[in-house]
């Protein structure tokens, strides 16, 4: 059987009469998506790494209320000016004039006159010579556009992980906790911010603050994406003939609404044959979500407390520091 997406797509096009390729591609990756979205699949577990950036702090800079931009001496200018050419962008990362002052995205940075562009204006009193400013990133793009949650964030520097519902915080919920953020050093917990304007790919907060330097490499949980290539294909545990039976079945429910259009589709029952093969996709999805839980299980999970009371160790030195006998 075919499994890759021209080889599907014909596949559909040719069974059914006056059905496009283009068609035809539309309703395989109609039934693509329809998939996908059933579980969250081993096969879309992806890995990543975020890279925090050292402090940037030194010399002085003058910002103005109402004003979204600062300008910066001599030695503030250069630091930020290598910081431009650096990974993370400078302009991935946020500003703040003081410790408990607001924090400021930024939106770009002019190394000829050393100014700063806030993505807002400055809305707290008018200094020319800020010593306290600090520039770090606080907010982490989520890694792709089918991106759909984190499942472990490990600090391989500090010896922990980020994971459950250390991962499921929202911004309000960071707000009631840390107003001013005011907590610094190692991230624990991270929280939803907002949905980044350019790349409309979610954004989140690390908290505390992340001011320590090193590689933060994470799992996490994709969507999936559908078919564009040619050879976009199925992954090996998905079996193309059960997959084909969806496709069909969105194949014949087309060729039963188009049944009046033209005359090659009349005289068949399109809707009895759409639910033959519905009937034989689910019965195989059954078997194929219970084959992919012997691979990565995660249609169902324990949390960590129940009740207030804490069910098992959150790491190794919790149980050699405590009795586990209970």
């Amino acid at each position: 059987m075919p499994s890759n997406f021209i080889a599907m797509t014909r596949e559909l096009s040719g069974t059914i009469p006056k059905l496009s390729d283009l068609l035809a591609g539309n309703l395989v990756n109609q039934a693509w998506a329809q998939l996908r979205d059933t579980r969250k699949w081993s096969w879309l577990v992806a890995e990543g790494s975020y890279f925090v950036p050292s402090v940037l702090t030194g010399g002085t800079v003058q910002v103005t209320q109402f004003s979204p931009q600062v300008v910066a001496d001599a030695f503030a200018g250069a630091l930020l000016e290598a910081a431009a050419l650096a990974t993370p962008q400078l302009i991935q990362r946020q500003f703040r004039a003081s410790n408990g002052g607001p924090i400021y995205n930024i939106a770009s940075y002019d190394p000829n006159a050393r100014i700063l562009t806030l993505e807002r204006p400055y809305l707290e009193q008018s200094s020319t010579d800020f010593t306290s400013w600090a520039v770090y990133e606080l907010y982490y793009p989520a890694p792709s556009q089918d991106f759909l949650k984190y499942l472990s964030i490990l600090n391989p520097v500090m010896g922990y992980s980020i994971t459950e519902d250390r991962c499921t915080l929202s911004k309000e919920e960071l707000d009631r906790k840390d107003p001013q953020r005011g907590a610094q050093g190692d991230p624990y917990y991270v929280a939803f911010y907002r949905t980044d304007p350019v790349s409309q790919l979610p954004v989140y907060e690390f908290w505390p603050s992340p001011t320590n330097s090193y590689g933060l490499p994470f799992i996490y949980q994709r969507r999936g994406e559908d078919f564009v290539n040619p050879d976009d294909a199925l992954p090996p545990t998905i079996e193309s003939y059960s997959f084909m039976q969806l496709a069909h079945y969105h194949g014949c429910m087309w060729a039963a609404k188009n049944a009046g259009r033209y005359p090659e589709l009349k005289g068949v029952n399109w809707l009895a044959i759409a639910t033959g093969h519905l009937k034989v996709y689910e019965a195989w999805l059954q078997k194929a979500k219970i084959a992919d839980d012997e691979i990565f299980l995660k249609s169902w999970t324990l949390p960590w407390r129940l009740n207030g009371t804490q069910v098992g160790p959150l790491d190794a030195a919790f149980a050699q520091s405590h009795d586990m006998e209970f």
